[in-house]
């Protein structure tokens, strides 16, 4: 199991690593390049391995960890190092959390990206109260999505791993959608998380796909593009994560890819409007450089 799943840029401009198998939260300060760690192993019970998958900035200045096998919300304050957990088993009816990832809403919770639970996590990390959203979905398989973003319409898209559609959640209404993209592409293990584009589009990262997906919210299309075979020689499970660059292209993270993947997406500079609702003060969480897995 590995040590970290995630890291979250918080305003002292450090970066907090999220405890998957590690027994403590990593620090890193990009500016004098110090790592540091801070040992949990008292706030958390056992088993250890594969507590959280994925974190989120709350508007307090908190860092929100996404459950994965604990049934328990991880809540991080990098400002005293202190971690709070928060149980959530009760209304899971389950020891474990199964989500993958986390998205800030407009409306300030943490909506929680569902892999192995046929139901969308909802926190809010101004009182710690959690729910669920039910969703639509074959009881005979788990939804399978992976990581999730903010579209600038302040709809969450869910990113497909072993689903055949895309998520859409609505965070105003807790009203779920899918677009079916079965036809183009129903392979296992599709994407690992998505990145915002400046054109408003959303980069599915291809893991098992062989393909860059690129979907647009405002259409509900999905366009594919080739990942050429000279990029594949690593494996068969490319990349998990992505990143977008200064320059606009989207920089994706190698699994077992041997190489470094980068996607142009054709834009440089923010081409679309904040609809949804969505606070003026939270224009710097849409900018793409801030929303990304």
């Amino acid at each position: 199991v590995g040590k970290y799943m995630g890291g979250v840029l918080v305003p002292s401009g450090k970066i907090i690593f999220v405890p998957h198998g590690a027994n403590d939260v990593g620090v890193f300060d990009p500016a004098t390049r110090l790592f540091s760690t801070v040992d949990v192993s008292s706030s958390l019970p056992p088993p250890l391995a594969c507590k959280f998958v994925g974190g989120v900035l709350a508007p307090s200045g908190v860092v929100v960890f996404v459950p994965y096998y604990e049934a328990k919300v991880g809540v991080f304050d990098p400002a005293t190092n202190a971690l709070s957990l928060i149980d959530i088993s009760a209304t899971l009816s389950d020891t474990a959390g199964w989500f993958s990832g986390g998205v800030l809403a407009p409306n300030g919770k943490v909506v929680f990206v569902p892999f192995y639970r046929h139901q969308i996590g909802v926190f809010d990390p101004a009182t710690f109260e959690f729910k669920v959203v039910a969703i639509s979905h074959p009881p005979e398989t788990p939804p399978g999505y992976w990581g999730g973003v903010l579209a600038p319409s302040g709809k969450v898209v869910l990113v497909p791993h072993g689903a055949n559609n895309v998520g859409i959640f609505d965070p105003a209404t807790n009203l779920f959608s899918t677009v079916d993209i079965s036809a183009s592409l129903s392979t296992r293990s599709k994407f690992a998380g998505g990145v915002l584009a400046p054109n408003g589009k959303i980069v599915f990262v291809p893991y098992y796909a062989g393909k860059v997906g690129v979907f647009d919210p405002s259409t509900n299309s999905l366009t594919l593009f080739d990942v050429p075979a000279s990029s594949q020689e690593g494996g068969a499970y490319l990349y998990w994560g992505g990143v977008l660059a200064l320059n606009g292209k989207v920089v994706l993270v190698p699994y077992c890819a041997d190489n470094v993947g980068i996607f142009d997406t054709g834009n440089s500079a923010p081409a679309y409007q904040v609809t949804g609702g969505v606070p003026k003060e939270w224009g710097p969480l849409l900018d793409p450089h801030f929303n990304k897995f």
